[in-house]
């Protein structure tokens, strides 16, 4: 080759070295000698400040070092591009300049002043493909190449002596290369912004270089700069010389876009790079958090929006596709906040008209909290109560979730927002909070406007608020009366709010079912409330069908592909207006998970106070589950379920049970609160205290005992009575106590081997040995299926030693002892069902079932899983379930178990 040497670029020809602390981060460098050697074009692509020069410079330094694993032919080439290169002839002599001065190659730089000789290329790669290792060359700032005929040439080279030549590529935005094609051909290896991004442990490194040793700067730079290089540097050079209490404040001042070094950064590095047509789309669309095609196109009146986010996406403007959600972008957070405050100062009023457009969009699309969240950054507190009322949404508020999202955004309400959309939205938040006489009085604001509206106001939203949150105040005040009334009249309100999403009116409906099945607890009708209590979760189980998926994302997403129409409400909001996302918002989904978790534990008491002791196992255990899984704090998981735990553990007599749920059950506000559980939760320690011989310990409970429902008051009684018949003096031992008297449907399992054991009592002061043991008998038997041990555990001497003599009773009775064959087998309190046993036979699912017939038949593992067509692990943990179940320890202990029960 020959040809005039370009003039000397020592500076550019060598990879920069960092005025700054870097952090070393192998995982990068690591990633591109991977790439390096795997394909012969490596593109380190990512937006300003990202860290790609840092890493394109760190792995050439470790190449020229020859630190395994480079097996390259020499040092890697480099050349720092600037916008002079953009032209055939000066780029490629200077690309032969970083080569030469590599050694690899001798000569034959063109002459920058001339167009490039068509056969410079094919000699060029004749030459490096002489050498018996790859060439690298890196070209940094390579978004400077704009001429297609250079990008043309290097896709020529690339081909030509991809054997012999790897190409790495820093650049912020997509080369002039066919990169559809290398990627098809998997001969492109690629480092992109995510991978770029700083851990949070890279985050802590950094800001200790710079001599911060905070946690918690640390994660609050993590969290604002989303591992963002530069920013991440900024904020440990504000924080360098400030270590002190006010160093937080440094961190928020130095990642504020307005008016710090870090703005006109992001100004000057990415904002004026810019289009104008690209920046002003970016401005407008920078009110809301994530963007889809068709809000761009409402908020920009771009048509083209879906094709100019794509560009986006692939230019140096940090607009980034949000994960698992096709269709969806976003702008990194600090260059949205600095477009924000941009069209705030420059143009105020436009941004309040984009706020108004998106939130017509989101409430079109069924995304309530969006849609709020942009009527309050418009200053719009009265537009976003409407939404709120119109769209049937309280229920968020009246039962507030995990994290509510809604709540949150509408706590800020000022309470001199004098409408009464604002009013009713006040009024549930007071509900939530438990403040009743805040609520009451923000209601009569409501009732005003209803009486003023007439007969008309029956099917409008605001009629449909003040009956939620009206039966939910009468619920918190624990009337049973004028709760009843008013759920009846919330549930003829939510059949007629046609116009409602039906996720919503389910919610609402459900709500009205929970303060119903409450009320009637309360009452002392668990039959009743059994049920409103199960058709609340049936209705919410309906709601959740609206939607593909009940976690909050899954409806979410299903609706950002949508493009949402305005509708007639306040300001063009309609909140009646429900596209195809209506019920997944994630303000209604961490509602019905709370409500879901209410109904759960209400169920649970009921069914105890029913002693269907078995299903208050399944009912508590998927009340625990879900919290879990909702990640609600111990100290807000429902108390109900924990009494209703409690009860069934001191009805199997497994006394550690007891004390475990009910410690937990009074750490929770709501069980020193509310009259019903707080009653039970008396009635439960009386009877513990009892039951573990401590009679003066019930006795002061006796006394402390306050009001509650009549039935609980009756159970107190009862075994205030007991207690005092044990401790009077003048009792003959031998002399029965009476059965403790119970409202009708409470216990009657219970209060029917009680009669019997009762009965048998005064048969055997009668001399009637036979009908004494059959009375027993029965009694036994009715108690097994539930594993009732209590009764017997308070029967009269004579009955205990008819029990303890008769063989035949004996026999029956020896499921009562600790570690018995029977169903009240007791447990730790700190394993997995602390209330005890359940009878095998039903605590084994259909699947296990199954399992273990096909082991007592001698299968192996191997062998269930190819009959069942199911995994090895999966009939591992099958079998881990049955062993757990049976109280066994082995595989053949477990089959001749279940002989013995007649389960195989």
């Amino acid at each position: 080759m020959s040809g005039a040497r370009p003039p000397a670029l020592p500076a550019r020809l060598r990879p920069p070295r960092p005025a700054f602390p870097v952090v070393d981060r192998h995982r990068l460098v690591d990633a591109v000698a991977a790439g390096v050697q795997s394909a012969p074009l490596t593109l380190i692509r990512a937006p300003a400040g990202s860290g790609k020069t840092v890493l394109a410079a760190a792995w050439a330094t470790r190449a020229r070092r020859g630190v395994p694993p480079a097996r390259l032919a020499g040092p890697p080439a480099w050349l720092t591009l600037d916008d002079g290169d953009d032209r055939p002839g000066v780029f490629w002599s200077h690309v032969i300049a970083a080569l030469s001065r590599t050694g690899a190659v001798v000569d034959g730089a063109p002459d920058p002043g001339r167009d490039l000789d068509p056969a410079f290329v094919d000699r060029l790669a004749a030459e490096l493909l002489t050498h018996d290792a790859p060439v690298a060359l890196v070209l940094d700032q390579a978004e400077r190449l704009t001429d297609r005929r250079i990008g043309r040439q290097l896709d020529q080279l690339l081909r030509a002596a991809g054997p012999r030549f790897r190409l790495v590529m820093v650049t912020r935005t997509d080369p002039a290369l066919p990169l559809h094609r290398y990627r098809l051909d998997a001969t492109v290896a690629q480092v992109r912004y995510d991978d770029l991004a700083f851990t949070p442990a890279e985050v802590a490194v950094l800001l200790e270089l710079h001599g911060v040793r905070t946690p918690e700067l640390t994660r609050m730079v993590a969290e604002r700069t989303e591992g963002w290089a530069a920013g991440v540097r900024f904020a440990a050079m504000a924080l360098q010389d400030h270590r002190t209490a006010a160093a937080a404040d440094e961190v928020r001042a130095s990642l504020e876009p307005d008016g710090s070094v870090l703005g006109e950064y992001l100004a000057a590095e990415v904002l004026d790079a810019l289009p104008p047509a690209h920046l002003d789309f970016l401005t407008r669309t920078s009110v809301v958090a994530e963007l889809t095609p068709g809000l761009a196109e409402a908020l920009s009146g771009r048509r083209d929006s879906e094709r100019l986010l794509a560009e986006l996406v692939r230019g140096n403007a940090f607009v980034l596709a949000v994960p698992d959600a096709a269709g969806a972008y976003r702008t990194h957070p600090l260059v949205r906040d600095l477009l924000g405050t941009v069209l705030a100062r420059e143009s105020p009023g436009e941004a309040v008209t984009l706020h108004r457009r998106a939130a017509r969009w989101f409430a079109a699309s069924g995304r309530l909290t969006e849609a709020v969240d942009q009527l309050v950054a418009a200053g719009d507190w009265a537009g976003a109560a409407t939404l709120v009322v119109d769209g049937g949404a309280l229920a968020p508020l009246l039962v507030p979730g995990p994290g509510s999202a809604l709540v949150g955004r509408l706590e800020r309400l000022p309470a001199d927002v004098d409408t009464p959309a604002a009013a009713a939205v006040l009024a549930a938040l007071a509900v939530g909070r438990g403040e009743p006489r805040r609520a009451a009085r923000r209601l009569s604001r409501c009732d005003e406007r209803l009486a003023s509206l007439g007969r008309g106001a029956s099917g409008s939203g605001l009629a449909l608020a003040v009956a939620a949150t009206r039966t939910m105040l009468a619920d918190g005040v624990g009337d049973a009366g004028a709760t009843l009334a008013a759920a009846g009249h919330l549930l003829e309100v939510v059949r007629g709010a046609t116009w409602v999403d039906p996720a919503r009116l389910g919610e609402l409906r459900a709500l009205g079912l929970l303060a119903a099945g409450t009320a009637r607890l309360r009452d002392g009708d668990p039959v009743a409330a059994c049920t409103d209590l199960a058709e609340a979760m049936a209705a919410l189980a309906a709601a959740g069908d609206e939607q593909p998926g009940t976690d909050g994302s899954a409806g979410r997403r299903a609706s950002a592909g949508g493009d949402g129409a305005g509708g007639n409400g306040v300001d063009g909001v309609d909140g009646r207006a429900a596209g195809p996302g209506g019920g997944g918002d994630d303000g209604v989904d961490g509602c019905a998970a709370a409500i879901r978790l209410r109904c759960l534990g209400m169920l649970a008491l009921a069914e105890a106070s029913r002693g269907r002791l078995s299903r208050v196992r399944e009912l508590a255990g998927a009340a625990e589950a879900l919290a879990g899984e909702s990640s609600v704090a111990a100290a807000d998981r429902p108390a109900a379920a924990h009494l209703a735990r409690a009860w069934t553990a001191l009805q199997r007599q497994d006394l550690a049970g007891a004390q475990h749920w009910l410690r937990r059950a009074v750490r929770i506000q709501e069980s020193r609160d509310d009259p019903l559980l707080a009653s039970v939760g008396v009635l439960l320690q009386v009877r513990l205290r009892r039951d573990q011989g401590d009679a003066d310990g019930a006795r002061r409970l006796l006394e402390r005992s306050g009001t509650g429902p009549a039935w609980v008051r009756a159970l107190i009684d009862a075994e205030a009575a007991a207690v005092d018949a044990r401790r009077d003096p003048t009792r003959d031992a031998t002399r029965d106590t009476p059965a403790a008297p119970r409202p009708a449907g409470i216990e009657p399992q219970a209060a029917r081997v009680e009669q019997l054991l009762q009965q048998a009592h005064r048969q055997l002061a009668r001399g009637e040995a036979e009908a004494s043991r059959a009375a027993v008998v029965r009694a036994l038997r009715l108690a097994e299926r539930d594993g009732l041990r209590r009764p017997f555990t308070h029967v009269s001497p004579r009955v205990r030693r008819l029990m303890r003599l008769d063989a035949d009773v004996a026999a029956r009775a020896d499921w009562l002892r600790p570690g018995g064959a029977g169903p009240a087998h007791t447990t730790r309190a700190e394993d997995e069902d602390p209330d005890g046993g359940v009878p095998p036979g039903r605590a084994l699912s259909d699947r296990e079932l199954e399992v273990l017939r096909h082991l007592s038949s001698l299968l192996t593992t191997e062998e269930v899983a190819s009959a069942m067509y199911i995994s090895v692990n999966t009939v591992r943990t099958h079998i881990r379930g049955i062993l757990r179940k049976l109280s066994a320890s082995r595989r053949n202990e477990a089959v001749r178990r279940a002989r013995q029960l007649g389960l195989v």
